[in-house]
């Protein structure tokens, strides 16, 4: 008796009112593992290449293909078809599994699930989003992207983590570019040395994050950074002690008052006075 009452919990889940389900779904999908979207997509565009190479940790803007096809065997062996289940799983870091199997649950054949699994999982996941992905993004140019799920990460995506590499003042200065996400609530600053991994990032547990000096905030608020925005730096930022490490920020806001703010001022300059109508 009690296998078949297993056997039909999921059609007792589709006659739930939408609003149970949607809560149900979200607490199934929730993850505070940074769930990095554009290695996914990268994979999927390019199964023959990522299978003969392996995917290097970078801290650069973009990142690059490495290891020959033996070495990369030698680490991650897998004969499966491209693009099935288990070559995901044979191929994928450990921390993206759980991001995979989540994205097939919703999915799934019943329309009701996709519906109210797909808004949660992007409104649930902490993803990793780079500048120049956000600009593919907002462009319309990311391959292998279905224009619903592009959509649904406008408008659902609450959390970001934004890599930023070691000379990357651009980023710095363009982070309001991420209000192009509608719901987005949280920008988490994330730096990482040569030899770690963004993808790897540390699980949720470890996510040590704090807010950075009131000066570079006011900086980057006064550049259009969103308000009410909260922006928070990883834990690559922070001392020993706890406190955040001077060097790295009072670097970026010397760059952008000696670089930007004199370029910003110069095109108000050329701009002249607004006309009153």
């Amino acid at each position: 008796m009690a296998g078949s009452d297993n056997a039909d919990l999921p059609q007792r889940l589709l006659i739930l009112p939408g609003e149970i389900l949607t809560k149900i779904m979200s607490f199934a999908v929730a993850s505070k593992e940074p769930f990095h979207l554009e290695l996914f997509i990268k994979m999927a565009r390019d199964p023959q290449r990522y299978q003969a190479k392996k995917y290097r940790p970078l801290s650069q803007k973009r990142y690059a293909w490495i290891d020959t096809k033996e070495e990369h065997n030698r680490r991650n062996p897998t004969s499966a078809p491209a693009l099935s289940r288990t070559w995901w799983l044979d191929l994928l870091p450990a921390t993206q599994h759980e991001h995979y199997l989540d994205w097939l649950m919703v999915n799934g054949t019943s329309r009701a699930l996709r519906e109210c699994g797909k808004p949660a999982f992007f409104r649930e996941k902490l993803l990793i989003l780079s500048s120049h992905f956000l600009v593919a993004l907002r462009e319309v140019k990311v391959k292998r992207m279905r224009a619903f799920d592009r959509t649904l990460i406008i408008s659902c995506v609450q959390d970001i983590v934004v890599p930023i590499g070691q000379s990357g003042l651009t980023t710095w200065v363009m982070l309001h570019k991420y209000h192009f996400l509608e719901n987005l609530q949280t920008l988490t600053v994330y730096t990482p040395s040569e030899s770690e991994n963004v993808v790897q990032l540390n699980p949720s547990e470890k996510m040590v994050v704090a807010s950075p000096p009131e000066a570079l905030l006011a900086t980057l608020k006064s550049l259009g950074l969103r308000a009410d925005l909260i922006l928070k730096v990883h834990e690559s930022h922070l001392s020993p002690e706890g406190g955040v490490f001077a060097s790295i920020h009072d670097q970026v806001l010397a760059n952008i008052q000696s670089n930007v703010c004199p370029m910003l001022d110069n095109l108000l300059r050329l701009r002249g006075p607004k006309k009153v109508p």
